[in-house]
This record gives structure tokens, C-alpha cells and sequence, in this order.
């Protein structure tokens, strides 16, 4: 019986869902914004439930050598298995220079049967 707990534990771990779509520039995402050399971007799925407490990594996904907006991304998660609204999606495109484009805003990940999600992430300039 043990073994049988252990493994449906272990199971629920390494089962997670996938999220896919492109990074955009918020303000027009059909506009190509080429980017410096040395760029990356870092795609994070939060659990964001603790108001003012710091966020726990539920997934996260980071390419180098980003070169242009839209980008394409896909980041794997397990969810935390709390209330819908408490996961959220988050990336942000880092350059030689520090930080260049963010999300503004919270992005909910939706609590839906399957595996595999759409959601395009909006970005702002942050210098």
C-alpha cells in the first residue's frame, strides 16, 4: 500500500502541463522588434497566492540567444493545485544591458482539463 502511495505521489510530479505561445510586444503584436546581441528571455509559471509573500517557481523555461520579438516559447509546470488565479505566467527578455521588456500585468493560468495550453504574453519596455 505504501508503494502504491509512493508512486501515485511520484506520478503527480513528474506529470505537469505544457504552456506554448509567443512573447509580443504588448502595444502591437504583430510588430517585429529586433533585439541586441547577447539577449534571453525567462518564461516562469508562479504560484502567486501569498499577497506579499515571495512567489513559488512552479516551472520555468529560459533561452538564449533571443534575437527578435515575437519569440516562441513553451514552459513546462506542475500546478500547484490551488484555486484558479493563483498560478500565473511571467517572462521577462534580458539583455547585456539589464532588464529590457516585462509583463505588466498578472497573466492566470487557466484550470482547464489537459495538458496543453495557448496563452500569448504581452510585454512592455523596462529600462
Amino acid at each position: 500500500m505504501l508503494r502504491l502511495l509512493l508512486l501515485v505521489c511520484l506520478a503527480h510530479l513528474v506529470v505537469g502541463r505544457t504552456i506554448t505561445g509567443n512573447i509580443v510586444l504588448k502595444s502591437n503584436p504583430d510588430e517585429t522588434i529586433v533585439l541586441p546581441n547577447g539577449c534571453q528571455y525567462i518564461v516562469q509559471v508562479v504560484d502567486a497566492s501569498l499577497a506579499d509573500g515571495k512567489a513559488t517557481e512552479l516551472g520555468t523555461t529560459q533561452y538564449t540567444l533571443v534575437s527578435s520579438l515575437p519569440q516562441l516559447y513553451t514552459v513546462t509546470y506542475v500546478p500547484s493545485g490551488l484555486p484558479m488565479g493563483s498560478d500565473s505566467l511571467q517572462a521577462q527578455i534580458k539583455c547585456p544591458n539589464g532588464p529590457m521588456y516585462i509583463n505588466d500585468h498578472k497573466i492566470s493560468v487557466p484550470d482547464k482539463e489537459g495538458d496543453n495550453i495557448t496563452i500569448d504574453i504581452g510585454v512592455i519596455s523596462h529600462h
